[in-house]
C-alpha cells in the first residue's frame, strides 16, 4: 500500500507506539516534513521505493534521513547525466546505503561499485528475506493479489519481478567477502554495526 506521508495516513504510522524506521519517497508531498517529526520522535526514516532526483534525495538527507532502502532496487535508475537518489546513495554522506548481497537483486559488480564508493562504514547489509525461503520449491506467497515462487535464485511473481530474497544474513556477508572482496570485519560492520547505530542502538552490534 503506497500512500503519501501527510495527514490522516502519516497520523496512523506515527501514532504506532513500536516504530522503529520508516522508509518513504523524499519527493512525495509532505515527506520532508514528515522525516523532520519522525526523526525528531527518534525514528529512523530511509529513503527507498522512489523517483527522487539527487537534489531530492539530498534535501531528505538534510531533512535528517540516514539510510537508502535497497540501493539500486526500486530507485530511479543511475544515469551518467542523472545520478537520481542512486548517485547520493553512492556519494558520502550520513545516510547509509542499504543492499540486498544476494548476487539477484544486485549484481556482485554494482555490489563493489558500492563497497569502494562508501568503504565498509558506509553500507548496510539486509537480506529483504522472504518466508518462501528454504521452503519447498512449489510453495507460493500472496502477494497483494498477486503470487510468488521461488524462481532463479529470488522470490519471483509471475512476470518474473522480484518480490523478495531467500539468504540469510550469513550468506550475504559470504558474497561480500568472497564476490566483492571485502574483509570479514568489514562484513560484519555492514552486517550488524552499522544497521545498529541507524537505529540508534548502543549495546549491540559489535563484538568487544
Amino acid at each position: 500500500l503506497n500512500l503519501e506521508p501527510h495527514g490522516e495516513a502519516m497520523d496512523r504510522v506515527a501514532a504506532l507506539t513500536e516504530l522503529k524506521l520508516v522508509t518513504m519517497a523524499p519527493e512525495l508531498p509532505g515527506a520532508l516534513d514528515a522525516i523532520r517529526s519522525l526523526v525528531a520522535r527518534g525514528i529512523a526514516v530511509s529513503m527507498g521505493h522512489t523517483n527522487a532526483t539527487l537534489e531530492e534525495a539530498r534535501t531528505g538527507i538534510d531533512a535528517g534521513a540516514r539510510m537508502f532502502t535497497h540501493l539500486y532496487n526500486a530507485m530511479r535508475p543511475l544515469g551518467h547525466r542523472d545520478p537520481g537518489v542512486i548517485g547520493a546513495a553512492l556519494a558520502p554522506s550520513p545516510a547509509r546505503a542499504a543492499v540486498i548481497p544476494d548476487g539477484v537483486h544486485v549484481h556482485p559488480e554494482m555490489l563493489r561499485l558500492a563497497y569502494r564508493a562508501r568503504g565498509a562504514t558506509g553500507i548496510i547489509l539486509t537480506t529483504d528475506k522472504v518466508v518462501l525461503a528454504g521452503t519447498d520449491p512449489r510453495a507460493e506467497l500472496a502477494v497483494g493479489r498477486a503470487r510468488a515462487r521461488i524462481d532463479r535464485g529470488a522470490a519471483r511473481l509471475g512476470d518474473g519481478t522480484l518480490a523478495g530474497s531467500i539468504i540469510s544474513m550469513l550468506d550475504g556477508v559470504r558474497l561480500m567477502v568472497n564476490d566483492v572482496g571485502a574483509a570479514i570485519g568489514e562484513a560484519a560492520v555492514m552486517a550488524a554495526t552499522n544497521p545498529a547505530a541507524v537505529l540508534g542502538l548502543t549495546d549491540r552490534g559489535r563484538l568487544e
